[in-house]
């Protein structure tokens, strides 16, 4: 252990050694319109063209001996991006002692030490795939394999509390669904989008993320926006938690995977490579939009289904004043089987099915759970063994 950890620390040092000493970012401007304790704590745009990640924390992005996580390339335009990959214990210590197995390579901004309430945030990226990527089912050997792209963090120091992403993106590599995470006190309220083709390894496709922090309902929000299409929005508590002192923030984005449950699930050692361009934080989203439009075409004929946790009335009333604001979206809305929370119970009798691992076990399990909001996550498990059984 002490071995790995020396390589580590010395990964970070060649890092520092040979990006130290240039400035990798372009500085933005704050509007003047916005007073100071309003703004963005982070206001620049990387295009990566210099081939230094000095600006970054670099606590998310060390190697190892045999492997280095980070590659700057250049594409059929010319144009220098990042690519970034993830294998199978990569910085797996940050989850040291939980029982999912997870890996990570992530460029993160400085860590913001002062308030975070009542700002309004934005950022950006461009995201790919490589070159003749297909995912398949059988790779993903747990049916829970889902790698998050993007969060933005408050970290909170307690006594048994943990660090926390107040809003995460993720999508599912062998499924056309994502899901958007937004957490306070009251939990992870996961709002699922389908269908929905998250990123492309043949085009780049351009993601806007607004948030406003504050504890109040009324004034907190989250807008999630895919090649300026409006996809999902948020209105409510984005800054509260369960305990604790807040310490710092960040935004992140790179390849986060969570791929298995430890003991479990016989995991192969594999990796996951995603190309990232003209990552951009700012104090509105008309700064992100000045770069990032001229690579895209809105498409008005896209069509989302968003499933919810139980919320109650007023989130069904939130999304029905999105399709209302946003003619354009045609979405269907519908109240989902997600939880806010789920069920001890369903997630107890999933491990003790997936140790038996028969048909005849999955499908009790259906017949008990199916129907069951708090159990939305681990029937979707399920489903996806009994399928992988039939085939």
């Amino acid at each position: 252990m002490k071995t790995k950890n020396i390589l580590a620390i010395n990964y970070l040092f060649i890092i520092y050694f040979l990006f130290g000493c240039t400035t990798n970012v372009v500085k933005l401007d704050h509007p003047d319109n916005i007073p100071s304790e309003h703004r963005s704590p982070w206001s620049f745009h990387d295009n990566f063209s210099s081939g230094s990640l000095s600006y970054y924390d670099q606590s998310h992005i060390a190697g190892e001996s045999d492997f280095n996580p980070v590659k700057f390339k250049v594409d059929e335009n010319g144009d220098t991006f990042v690519a970034l990959t993830s294998r199978t214990g990569l910085n797996s210590h940050f989850n040291r002692g939980q029982k999912y197995i997870k890996d990570r390579v992530e460029l993160g901004t400085p860590y913001y030490h002062g308030d975070i309430r009542n700002r309004e945030i934005w950022w950006g990226f461009r995201v790919k795939l490589p070159k003749n990527v297909l995912y398949i089912k059988e790779q993903d050997k747990a049916g829970e394999k889902h790698i998050m792209i993007s969060q933005i963090k408050f970290i909170y120091k307690g006594k048994g509390i943990t660090y926390h992403p107040h809003f995460k993106f993720n999508f599912y590599p062998n499924d056309d669904g994502t899901y958007i995470q937004v957490r306070n006190k009251s939990g992870k309220n996961n709002f699922y989008l389908k269908p929905f083709k998250s990123i492309s390894s043949v085009e780049w496709t351009s993601y806007k993320i607004g948030i406003y922090v504050s504890e109040n309902n009324k004034n907190g929000w989250v807008k999630f926006y895919r090649n300026g299409n409006l996809l999902f929005k948020f209105q409510g508590d984005t800054y509260s938690h369960d305990g604790g002192r807040y310490k710092h923030s960040n935004v992140r984005i790179g390849v986060y995977r969570t791929s298995g449950i430890k003991g479990i699930d016989e995991i192969e050692a594999d990796s996951d490579t995603l190309h990232f361009d003209d990552f951009i934080v700012a104090s509105t989203e008309e700064m992100i939009d000045s770069i990032h439009s001229k690579f895209y075409t809105i498409d008005k004929s896209i069509k989302t289904q968003i499933t919810y946790g139980k919320f109650g009335d007023e989130y069904q009333k939130q999304l029905n004043k999105l399709a209302d604001e946003n003619k354009d979206l045609s979405k269907k809305l519908f109240k989902g089987s997600g939880s806010q929370k789920q069920s001890s119970a369903a997630k107890q009798e999933y491990m003790n099915a997936i140790k038996v691992g028969t048909l005849e076990v999955y499908q009790k399990f259906l017949k008990q759970f199916g129907n069951d909001p708090s159990a939305k996550f681990h029937v979707r498990l399920i489903k996806k063994r009994i399928q992988k059984l039939s085939n």
